[in-house]
């Protein structure tokens, strides 16, 4: 049975209610789902069966992802409001004739918002994966404050809109806790009740595919909470040049005021408090009179500038705080301060409701935790990066904070789910209490259908969207053996071009390597009270005059 036969089995289980008064096989629960459809419905789900029939031990109403995803399985419904699962489904068949498995193709069914009924409809074609198209969202609830003329002049498509709806009716819950219900009969026992945490607020996963406008979609995000007055945003990236395409998104959304004076760029900003001196936690001290030494000499004097001498934490009040992957794991060599401290000194800490919005979220993919959810076996060569730690501490540092993870990839392999803990997948009151190590050895027993079962839960209870653009009237066409002298000629000459730029390269790191042992050499000289050979001296301003030229 391939895992495609799997799903559909399941979904038509799902719909006829299954009765089983114990944990039952899979192949026991397939063969009794055409009776049971016309006998019952009930609250117990094939999809527990397949889990308990993997793991005795669970109970029929333990899996609590799947419960959730059964109640609105639903065929998908194409624009004209016809069933198109079951024909796009044909591209999955299984030739008995032949007797042998054809190999399988993901299929995708045209994708229209099912709930939401406003906001103008998105400019190109749109489908999502079968899979999640057999499953129904929740209903809305969520009422956008935004500026009404975002949604009727289109500055947001419907499916954009939908994906802004979903996410902060998401954040308007929070995950379950330590002392929640943990399945059929299983309540924590009094010895394990310790004092509650704050409650962590939960997220949501924006995981459409490329070209469907996830940076404005994000954009959406912020001016939907800054009309509902959150005043501090953090947006975090893989790269300083999304900063402008940031900036670009909010001005487009009528915000062009605010990216101006309060979209700020963390990697660009000094070591220093961004919050009054007041409310200053004493770790980072403003930079106003701070001196930096500039590298060079006019004869054997060094040369001062002040630093910073503009900086005003009054200036940064509100706002959002734009900040790499890169700067997140930023240490200052000199005093020892870090940026992610820094940035929670500026979020105010435990109690930010504002968002944290993990834009190309698969750059913090290697991790590893333990017991408690926190990062471990941090380092270069070890299981985890220090990416990953850090977008790990910041979550647990800032538990109420408006988490949304955004990625066309974020999901390739399982162990890179370990970061998305506001998803509620795993921890106390859900099926895996012990942490992400249970919930990934879970996966690793009951295999791909598992984690298509899992998308379907989040889908179901409005943690996760994940459409993508169709390809179905692209053509391509491959060209070879492209003769022309011309381009040929074009083609060498680039290549002796980047070959003389790379030998030059080269060349510069060696001198900027050697005028560094230079300096260090002089500076053990100076510590030491010794005079400087004019040689030195004289190779110290020869680097500095080829500097400047």
């Amino acid at each position: 049975m391939t895992s495609r036969e799997y799903l559909h089995d399941l979904a038509r289980g799902i719909r006829a209610g299954i009765d089983v008064d114990s944990a039952a096989s899979w192949a026991a629960a397939r063969e009794s789902a055409a009776a049971a459809a016309a006998a019952a419905a009930t609250t117990r789900t094939a999809a527990s069966i397949a889990m308990a029939a993997a793991n005795p031990s669970i109970d029929p109403f333990f899996s609590t992802s799947v419960q959730a995803a059964s109640r609105d399985v639903k065929p998908s419904v194409d624009a004209e409001g016809e069933n198109v699962s079951n024909n796009n489904n044909a591209a999955v068949k299984n030739n008995s004739d032949e007797g042998h498995e054809e190999a399988e193709e993901i299929s995708y069914t045209p994708y229209k918002p099912a709930k939401l009924t406003y906001g103008k409809i998105h400019p190109d074609p749109v489908v999502e994966n079968s899979t999640l198209g057999a499953v129904a969202p929740p209903d809305v609830t969520y009422n956008l404050a935004m500026p009404a003329e975002i949604i009727y002049e289109g500055k947001l498509s419907n499916l954009q809109l939908e994906a802004v709806v979903y996410g902060c009716q998401r954040h308007m819950t929070d995950l379950p806790g330590a002392n929640d219900y943990h399945g059929f009969g299983r309540f924590q026992s009094a010895e394990d009740i310790v004092k509650e945490s704050p409650a962590i607020r939960a997220g949501f996963l924006l995981g459409d595919g490329a070209g469907m406008g996830k940076g404005r979609t994000l954009a959406g995000f912020v001016v939907e909470n800054i009309s509902r007055g959150k005043k501090k945003h953090v947006w975090i990236s893989v790269s300083n040049d999304l900063y402008e395409d940031a900036k670009r998104d909010l001005r487009d959304l009528g915000l062009s005021e605010f990216a101006e004076n309060n979209c700020f760029n963390m990697g660009k900003l000094p070591y220093a408090s961004l919050v009054e001196s007041s409310e200053s936690s004493g770790k980072f001290s403003t930079a106003r009179n701070d001196k930096k030494k500039i590298n060079g000499r006019k004869g054997n004097k060094r040369r001062y500038i002040k630093k910073s001498s503009s900086l005003d934490p009054t200036m940064y009040e509100e706002g959002v705080m734009f900040a790499t992957y890169s700067t997140l794991i930023g240490v200052q060599r000199t005093t020892g301060k870090t940026r992610l401290e820094q940035l929670i000194e500026w979020c105010g800490g435990t109690n930010f409701d504002g968002l944290i919005m993990f834009d190309e979220c698969h750059k913090a993919k290697t991790v590893d935790l333990d017991s408690d959810g926190n990062a471990t076996n941090v380092g270069k060569n070890n299981t985890c990066s220090q990416t990953a730690a850090k977008v790990v501490e910041l979550q647990n540092r800032l538990p109420r904070a408006r988490v949304v993870y955004c990625s066309a990839t974020a999901v390739s392999e399982p162990r890179n789910l370990g970061f998305m803990s506001r998803l509620g997948l795993w921890g106390p009151g859900t099926e895996h209490p012990s942490g992400f190590n249970q919930f990934l050895a879970g996966l690793d027993r009951l295999g791909t259908g598992a984690m298509e079962l899992h998308a379907m839960h989040l889908k179901s209870s409005g943690a996760l969207v994940a459409r993508s653009l169709s390809y179905e009237d692209c053509e391509f066409a491959l060209i070879k053996d492209i003769t022309d002298n011309k381009v040929r000629e074009v083609y060498n000459n680039a290549t002796e071009l980047w070959t003389d730029l790379h030998s030059h390269l080269l060349n510069r790191c060696s001198d900027i390597s050697k005028y560094r042992m230079l300096e260090k050499e002089m500076k053990e000289i100076e510590d030491h009270g010794g005079d400087i050979p004019e040689e030195l001296l004289f190779n110290r301003e020869l680097n500095c005059d080829s500097d400047s030229e």
